[in-house]
């Protein structure tokens, strides 16, 4: 049976990165928006009834333009399996009216503790086919509102033929930061202000928005960088001595998987997801909200070439284990596993 993708598209994920690789790997159609979204985008955003939700009020049939679109395109396409890859985003009422001969699919990204108090998208939830999660533990809270065959852990990827170690020497006076959603920026603050202290040689190159900036005012040992090219990222993950990544949550991290494919060691916190795609042979993982620990291991660190080297093979080895390739391996067999396929 076909399948049918379904991709939300961020404006800071770069060509090479985000979820929506897992298109270019899989042997599915990716669908994009229709004729029937586009007209029901035409409403007012404050048109039709509203509920609450995780990010805002939900209302049809603005929010659900790409949901009801799906179903259109289902009337003559017959049987298949319509996987959206963003489903906190996208789905809410499909599942209710979806044709007999359909089946609906949704990955899930975030930590659940964003999720508990949504009521519509729990109930949502529980009349899906398949639930796919990024990390281990998401499975107990999804399973308290589905059957526990329906939901797969299917890890996220990377692209490591683009992310991939480089042939220039790493700089030991150099560490990054990358990203803004679930980043812990005042633990980086604390980080780089004892830095700051201990080694004022040692730079920290960060790389995020713009409204972050703010964090990091008064310190010469940051440079902060947003908008910058897929290109110039790569040469940070190539060059930087290790990547310095305090964590509000995690299910799976972008900047962790992109980094350990080109081979760079990572210091980051204990929490969400992390320890289901870094280990300590490549990682120190340590307390959350903790600048001083951070600290500490950051200047053991630096000071140990050969333990950051062995780390950089390491990291380079487990991130080959999530190539793009294997995960849509690791999807089609999901495909093939949902309950009451028709």
């Amino acid at each position: 049976m076909r399948v049918g993708l379904i991709c939300d598209r961020w404006e800071h994920h770069s060509k090479h990165s985000g979820y929506e690789q897992l298109c270019r790997h899989l042997d599915a159609d990716e669908l994009p928006p229709g004729p029937f979204y586009k007209f029901l985008h035409r409403f007012p955003k404050n048109f039709g009834h509203a509920f609450p939700d995780i990010w805002e009020p939900w209302r049809i049939p603005y929010h659900s333009a790409r949901e009801l679109d799906v179903f259109m395109r289902s009337i003559w396409n017959g049987r298949r399996i319509y996987h959206f890859l963003y489903g906190e985003n996208t789905v809410r009422i499909l599942p209710y009216i979806k044709r007999r001969c359909c089946r609906i699919v949704c990955t899930f990204h975030q930590p659940e503790e964003m999720l508990e108090g949504a009521e519509q998208f729990h109930r949502t939830v529980s009349k899906l086919d398949g639930i796919v999660v990024l990390a281990g533990h998401q499975i107990p809270f999804y399973a308290r509102y589905a059957e526990r065959e329906k939901i797969f852990f299917v890890p996220y990827g990377v692209d490591t033929g683009n992310f991939s170690p480089g042939t220039e020497d790493r700089n030991p006076r150099r560490c990054l930061f990358v990203g803004n959603w679930l980043r812990c920026f005042e633990t980086m603050a604390g980080i780089a202000r004892r830095l700051r202290d201990a080694r004022p040689h040692v730079g920290i190159d960060v790389v995020t928005l713009e409204k972050n900036f703010r964090h990091f005012e008064n310190m010469p040992n940051v440079r902060c960088m947003a908008g910058i090219s897929e290109d110039a990222l790569v040469r940070l993950y190539r060059r930087s001595a290790l990547l310095v990544m305090p964590l509000l949550g995690a299910t799976a991290n972008n900047a962790l998987l992109e980094a350990m494919a080109c081979g760079l060691p990572i210091v980051t916190n204990d929490t969400g997801g992390v320890r289901d795609y870094v280990d300590d042979s490549c990682s120190s993982i340590l307390p959350e909200r903790d600048a001083p620990a951070f600290t500490e291991e950051i200047l053991r660190l630096l000071d140990d070439a050969d333990k950051r080297a062995s780390m950089s093979i390491a990291a380079r080895k487990r991130a080959l284990e999530y190539d793009w390739g294997k995960i849509a391996l690791m999807m089609q067999q999901v495909y093939d596993k949902i309950p009451g396929k028709p």
